[in-house]
C-alpha cells in the first residue's frame, strides 16, 4: 500500500527546469546520478554509466550501476513491482520523522514517471536521478502522467500539451498570469464516471475551483478505486509581459489596421518604442482614404488614430504631386450611419481639434439611437434578438473619451456622460456574463475590457463586472495560446482573437499600473510630424531656427525651391543652397546635402541654423581667444567639473583666435568659431545651448552624462551673470565652452539655457545666485509679477514646475482675465481657480481621461510645450509660427521653475 501511495503522491512534485529529454541518443548509455535533499558527505553519488539493452527497464540500469560501483542498497520486489528502500546507508525514515515522508523518488530526464522505476521502459541514452526527498518533490524535474491517453481532459483555461516521456507523457498546462484558478470541464472517456482533483471528489455538472501556481500540479484521477487513472498535469504561468512583449514582437512590422494603436498602446505599457507598425503602409492607405472619391467614414478614423499612434500628423499627409491632404478634413466631409464605425469616428475627432459641434452631435446621434433602451445596442437575426456588448464597449471607450475631458467645446459632454453610465448599467447586468465572468467569446470581453478601461473602471475586480467564476479580465486571458489568443477557450488560436485581446490586455496592463483612465485610443500627448507618400519622391527637410520663424529660403543651382509651409521642404537627391535671414540679425547662408537613400526613405533631416545679433554698435573689429572642452559620453558613472581639471583631455578647440565686430556677444564668438573649425550645434531658443557636434561625429547633449550636466560658458574666467547672446565681448577677452558633469559643482552656475531677453534686475531671491544664466528670466518674471518666490526670499530654481503654476503664470501673461464660468475641473483649488477657469474657457489647459486637471502633478516637458503654443495662438500668433516656436523648444524631462522662467520669458519677449 506505501508503494501505492508513493505512486500517487509523486504528482505534487515541483515544477523548475525540465532537463531536455534524451530520445535522440536512442540506444546510448543510460547515466545514473544518486543525491540527497538532506546533508551529509555521502552524497552526490555518480554519474554511473550503465550500458543499454534492448527493453532495459529503469531499474535494470539501476541496479547494474549500483552493483558496478559497488554502492549498496536495499530493494524488495512484490509483484513484479520494486520499491528502493536504502542507497549507501540512507533509509528511508532515517531520522525517526514519520509526520511527512522520507525516502527515495527517481526522475528519468526531468521527469517523476506516474509509474514504478521497474516499468518504466528505456530507450536508451537517458538521465536517471535518484533522489532522496522529505516533502515528495525532486528539484528541477516535473510530474509525468501514465501511457493511458489524456485525450479528453479539459480545463476552463489554458492550453494542454502533451509530449512523450518516461512512462508515458508529460501534461503541461499553460496559463496566462491574471488567471487565479480554472476548472475542470472536462475528462477522458467523458462524464459520468468517479473524478478526482488533488485526490478529493470533484463533481464535474457544477465544478469548483481549481487554484493556480506556477510549478504546481494538478492531480486528476479517473474511474473508481482501484482501476482509478492519474493525469498528473503541471501548471505553467506565462508571465503577462512575457505574454504582451511576445505579442508585440509577433506585430513588428505588420501594417493591418488598428496594429499602430496596439504597439503604440503596448509601447506605454512597457515604455519602449521597440516595436512599431510598418508606418510607410499605413501613411499610404490613409493618403488613399483621404484622397478617395467617397470618403469611407471607418476606413478614415482607424487611419487617423493609426497615424497619431505613430507620430504622423493625420492633417499633414504629401501625396506624390505634392498636395497636402488631411484625414480631418476627409472625415468631416464623410456620412456615419453606423454605430460600428461611429465610435472611432467620434475618437478621431475628439482628438483632431478641427471638429463642428454639428458633426459630433450627429455621430453621437448614430450610437444613441442605436444603444436602445436596454443600451446593449441589440440586434436582431432570424427573428431573435440578441445584446451586443461588444459594440457596447467600443461605444464605451469613445464616450468616455468625451465624458471625461476637461471642458465641453462641442457641447456633448452631458449626453457622452449619460451615455457612458447607461453602457455601465447594463454590462452589470448579471445574465450578460456566464458562469467564468465571460460576455460569449474573447473578442467580445476584450472589447468590454478595453471600454472598462477608458472608463476608469477596473476590469480585474469590479463586482459589478465579476462573477463567481472570473471577470472578462480573465476570460479572455483564458483563450491565450502560445501563438496567441483564441475565440473560446477549447479553440486554436486565431488572428482576429489575438489582435483584439492583445488591444485588451494592454489597457488593463497600463490601467493596473495606475493609469486611470486609460484610453487605448487617446494620442493627444503625441507630437506628430508630416507623413508622405511612398511615390511621393524626396525627403522632408524642416529648418529649425532661432530666432523661431526666421525666414528661408532655398535653392537649388539657382532656382529657388518652393516650400511646402514656410521651413518644410520636401526635397530630391542633389546639393541645395540656403539663407536665413531675420530683422536684427546677421544673416546666415549655407549648404545641404539630400542623398538618394533619404530621398528614397523619406526620413526627416532637421537643418538647426542660429543666427547671430548684428553687430550692437562700435567700429573695428576685436580679437578674442575661443576654447571648448567637451566631453565623452560616459552617462552618470564618471564626473567630470571644469572648474577642478580645467577641461584636462576634454578640449575639443583649444585657444582660437576669432576676430568679430565690434560690439559682438559671447555667442557670437562661439558660432563662428565652430563654424570655422567644421563644428554643428543646437541652439533650441536664445541663448539655450543643448548640444554640440564635433568633427568626428559625437554629439554631446544636455542631460547625457547625468541629471545635472550640460553646457556653460566663461569669460575671463568667470561666469558672466547674462545668458551668452547678451554678454558683450572686449578686445583679448578669453572665451571658454564648456560641458560639465554637476552644473551644481561649478562657480555659481546652473545648466546651459536660455536667459531670456528681457533687462536684469537686482537679485531679490536668496537661493538664486547672481552669476546664475537664469537670473535674468526668474527676476524679469518676477519683475513683472508674471512669476512669485516660493517664500520671501526664496524661488526655488531647482523645484519642478506643477501644472497649477504653469496655468497661472500663463494667466498672469496675459493679464489675468476673469472667465464667464468655472471650468468643469473637480479637482482645482481656490489659490488658482481664476487662471484654471480661464484657461480651460480658451482650450489652453486640458485635463486628463478622468475629468480632472491634477494641477499638483510636475509638468512635463511636453505638457509645457502644448500649453506655450495655445498661449501664442491664443495671442494672435499663426498656428504654424507658434508650433516652429514650440518644436525648436528644448526643455529638461524635468522641467525646473527656473528653466521654465527662460522659457516663459521667451515666448513673452517674442510675443511683444
Amino acid at each position: 500500500m506505501k508503494r501505492s501511495i508513493l505512486s500517487l503522491l509523486l504528482a505534487i512534485a515541483m515544477a523548475c527546469t525540465l532537463i531536455p529529454p534524451a530520445w535522440a541518443a536512442e540506444g546510448g548509455g543510460v547515466t545514473v546520478r544518486v543525491a540527497s535533499a538532506t546533508q551529509g558527505g555521502e552524497f552526490p553519488l555518480g554519474p554511473f554509466e550503465a550500458a543499454y539493452t534492448q527493453d532495459m527497464s529503469a531499474w535494470d540500469a539501476v541496479k547494474a550501476a549500483l552493483e558496478e560501483n559497488h554502492v549498496p542498497y536495499s530493494a524488495t520486489d512484490s509483484g513484479g513491482s520494486v520499491y528502493i528502500s536504502s542507497i549507501n546507508g540512507l533509509t528511508e525514515y532515517s531520522s525517526g520523522d514519520y509526520s511527512s515522508y522520507h525516502g527515495w523518488m527517481f526522475a528519468v530526464d526531468g521527469v517523476i514517471p506516474s509509474a514504478g522505476i521497474s516499468s518504466v521502459v528505456l530507450s536508451g541514452g537517458e538521465d536517471i536521478l535518484l533522489y532522496y526527498s522529505t516533502d515528495f518533490t525532486i528539484p528541477g524535474a516535473v510530474s509525468g502522467s501514465g501511457g493511458e491517453s489524456a485525450g479528453g481532459l479539459a480545463f476552463s483555461a489554458g492550453e494542454l500539451a502533451s509530449v512523450p516521456a518516461a512512462g508515458g507523457s508529460l501534461l503541461t498546462l499553460s496559463v496566462a498570469e491574471g488567471v487565479p484558478y480554472v476548472l475542470l470541464t472536462g475528462v477522458p472517456g467523458g462524464a459520468g464516471q468517479s473524478v478526482q482533483v488533488n485526490y478529493a471528489d470533484y463533481d464535474l455538472s457544477a465544478p469548483s475551483r481549481i487554484p493556480l501556481s506556477n510549478g504546481g500540479v494538478i492531480t486528476v484521477g479517473v474511474g473508481a478505486y482501484p482501476d482509478t487513472v492519474y493525469y498528473n498535469v503541471n501548471v505553467s504561468i506565462r508571465p503577462q509581459a512575457e505574454l504582451l512583449s511576445g505579442l508585440a514582437q509577433g506585430y513588428d512590422g505588420r501594417s493591418a489596421p488598428w496594429t499602430a494603436v496596439d504597439l503604440a498602446s503596448y509601447g506605454l505599457y512597457a515604455g519602449t518604442t521597440a516595436f512599431s507598425a510598418d508606418a510607410q503602409a499605413v501613411i499610404d492607405d490613409a493618403v488613399a482614404a483621404a484622397s478617395a472619391q467617397v470618403p469611407d467614414d471607418a476606413a478614415l478614423a482607424k487611419s487617423f488614430l493609426d497615424l497619431r499612434a505613430l507620430g504622423v500628423d493625420p492633417d499633414t499627409l504629401i501625396s506624390a504631386d505634392g498636395t497636402v491632404l488631411s484625414v480631418t478634413d476627409a472625415l468631416m466631409g464623410s456620412t456615419t450611419n453606423s454605430c460600428y464605425s461611429a465610435p472611432y469616428v467620434l475618437l478621431a475627432l475628439e482628438q483632431s481639434g478641427k471638429a463642428t459641434s454639428e458633426k459630433m452631435s450627429g455621430v453621437l446621434s448614430q450610437m444613441e439611437a442605436a444603444a436602445g433602451d436596454d443600451f446593449l445596442f441589440s440586434y436582431s437575426w432570424e427573428g431573435i434578438t440578441y445584446p451586443s456588448p461588444d459594440t457596447a464597449g467600443a461605444v464605451l471607450a469613445a464616450v468616455s473619451l468625451c465624458a471625461g475631458g476637461a471642458s465641453d467645446p462641442y457641447g456633448i459632454r452631458g449626453r457622452c456622460s449619460a451615455l457612458r453610465d447607461g453602457i455601465l448599467d447594463a454590462l452589470a447586468e448579471d445574465s450578460l456574463q456566464d458562469r467564468f465572468g465571460s460576455y460569449g467569446n474573447s473578442c467580445t470581453d476584450a472589447m468590454v475590457v478595453t471600454g472598462l478601461c477608458a472608463a476608469g473602471v477596473d476590469p480585474t475586480a469590479d463586482e459589478r463586472f465579476t462573477t463567481e467564476g472570473g471577470s472578462p479580465y480573465t476570460a479572455l486571458l483564458s483563450c491565450a495560446k502560445e501563438d496567441g489568443f483564441s475565440l473560446t477557450p477549447g479553440a486554436e488560436a486565431d488572428d482576429f482573437s489575438t489582435e483584439q485581446c492583445f488591444r485588451a490586455l494592454t489597457a488593463a496592463a497600463r490601467f493596473l499600473k495606475g493609469e486611470n483612465p486609460c484610453n487605448v485610443y487617446d494620442f493627444t500627448a503625441f507630437a506628430s510630424e508630416p507623413g508622405y507618400a511612398s511615390s511621393v519622391s524626396g525627403c522632408p527637410v524642416v529648418f529649425s531656427t532661432t530666432p523661431a520663424g526666421a525666414e528661408v529660403s532655398l535653392t537649388l543651382a539657382g532656382v529657388p525651391v518652393e516650400p511646402l509651409s514656410p521651413g518644410r521642404y520636401i526635397l530630391d537627391e542633389g546639393s541645395y543652397s540656403y539663407s536665413v535671414s531675420a530683422g536684427g540679425y546677421a544673416a546666415k547662408s549655407g549648404t545641404l546635402t539630400v542623398s538618394s537613400q533619404e530621398a528614397q526613405q523619406h526620413k526627416t533631416l532637421r537643418v538647426n541654423v542660429s543666427l547671430v545679433h548684428a553687430s550692437g554698435g562700435g567700429s573695428g573689429t576685436i580679437t578674442v581667444s575661443f576654447t571648448l572642452v567637451g566631453d565623452s559620453l560616459h552617462g552618470g558613472g564618471t564626473t567630470h567639473i571644469y572648474k577642478h581639471d580645467k577641461g584636462a583631455g576634454r578640449v575639443w578647440l583649444s585657444k582660437r583666435e576669432v576676430s568679430l565686430p565690434a560690439g559682438s556677444s559671447a555667442f557670437a564668438a562661439f558660432d563662428q568659431a565652430l563654424t570655422d573649425a567644421g563644428l554643428t550645434y543646437v541652439e533650441p531658443s536664445l541663448s539655450y545651448i543643448s548640444s554640440v557636434t564635433n568633427t568626428d561625429g559625437t554629439t554631446l547633449s544636455e542631460l547625457d552624462n547625468g541629471a545635472l550636466s550640460g553646457w556653460q560658458y566663461l569669460v575671463n574666467g568667470s561666469s558672466p551673470t547674462t545668458g551668452c547672446r547678451n554678454h558683450t565681448l572686449r578686445s583679448g577677452d578669453q572665451v571658454v565652452f564648456y560641458y560639465t558633469d554637476d552644473y551644481s559643482r561649478e562657480t555659481g552656475s546652473e545648466q546651459w539655457s536660455g536667459g531670456g531677453t528681457t533687462a536684469p534686475g537686482t537679485v531679490r531671491f536668496e537661493d538664486v545666485e547672481a552669476d546664475s544664466v537664469y537670473v535674468r528670466a526668474i527676476e524679469a518674471m518676477a519683475e513683472a509679477g508674471y512669476m512669485t518666490g516660493t517664500g520671501e526670499k526664496t524661488f526655488s530654481p531647482g523645484e519642478e514646475l506643477t501644472r497649477a503654476q504653469a496655468v497661472t503664470v500663463l494667466w498672469r501673461m496675459a493679464g489675468s482675465p476673469e472667465a464667464t464660468a468655472a471650468s468643469a475641473f473637480p479637482d482645482g483649488a481656490d489659490w488658482y481657480s481664476g487662471a484654471l477657469d480661464w484657461a480651460a474657457e480658451e482650450r489652453i489647459a486640458l485635463g486628463y481621461g478622468d475629468g480632472c486637471f491634477h494641477g499638483e502633478r510636475p509638468i512635463s516637458a511636453r505638457e509645457l510645450k502644448d500649453l506655450l503654443l495655445r498661449w501664442a495662438v491664443f495671442q494672435g500668433w499663426p498656428h504654424s509660427k507658434a508650433e516652429a516656436w514650440a518644436e525648436q523648444l528644448t526643455l529638461p524631462d524635468r522641467v525646473t521653475r527656473a528653466a521654465a522662467a527662460a522659457a516663459f520669458d521667451d515666448l513673452a519677449a517674442q510675443v511683444k
